[in-house]
């Protein structure tokens, strides 16, 4: 995850936010809609990219070796539903997301943003995040019914699993695990700060 900043100040629908993004002045740009507001992102930086590939990499292998699903790569955008208070869509894009095998739409539409919620979503904390834009991402990923959020902070090599109803921290002395949402998936922390 990246630094957010608001660029404008109208709310969109999930359906004008995919009309704005076909535009051509906005087709390089990094931006999510987070409650009816369109944000841009600077781009990653490459310490943050290696992390989160080293991540999709063993993630990817064992969905794939387990036939669970699949797993998606950063920027693949995500309907995370309206929020009841307010009324407005967002559509995020995690670092990483994982959707169980029964749960991936046949056919996968080749055009627009996913419309099913992950069951997994990932944020990689780069340094100038900040800390209460990440938590109305967790907020809304958790609202929308993602069954796990992981927020991986490489500078403290440490990371926060998140579900509805506890939270944990892993440090680069433990064993990531997959919880309910991936059973048997096992990783130690420290092999993804390894180059």
């Amino acid at each position: 995850m990246a630094n957010m900043t608001l660029t404008e100040q109208r709310y969109y629908t999930a359906d004008e936010f995919w009309d704005y993004c076909q535009l051509p002045e906005n087709q390089d740009r990094r931006i999510e809609l987070l409650e009816g507001e369109i944000i841009s992102m600077p781009f990653a930086t490459l310490y943050h990219g290696i992390i989160a590939g080293q991540l999709t990499g063993h993630l990817g292998l064992f969905i794939r070796q387990n036939d669970l699903g699949v797993v998606t790569a950063a920027g693949t955008g995500f309907v995370m539903g309206v929020n009841p208070i307010s009324g407005k869509e967002s559509i995020l894009a995690p670092d990483i997301a994982f959707i169980r095998k029964d749960r991936v739409p046949q056919p996968i539409p080749p055009t627009g943003y996913g419309r099913v919620v992950p069951d997994l979503v990932v944020e990689v904390v780069s340094p100038n995040d900040k800390p209460d834009e990440l938590e109305e991402k967790i907020v809304q990923y958790l609202r929308a019914g993602v069954r796990l959020v992981w927020a991986l902070y490489p500078r403290t090599r440490t990371l926060l699993a998140h579900t509805a109803d506890k939270g944990m921290r892993f440090d680069e002395t433990m064993s990531l695990d997959g919880g309910d949402v991936l059973p048997g998936f096992t990783l130690p922390l420290a092999e993804l700060f390894k180059r």
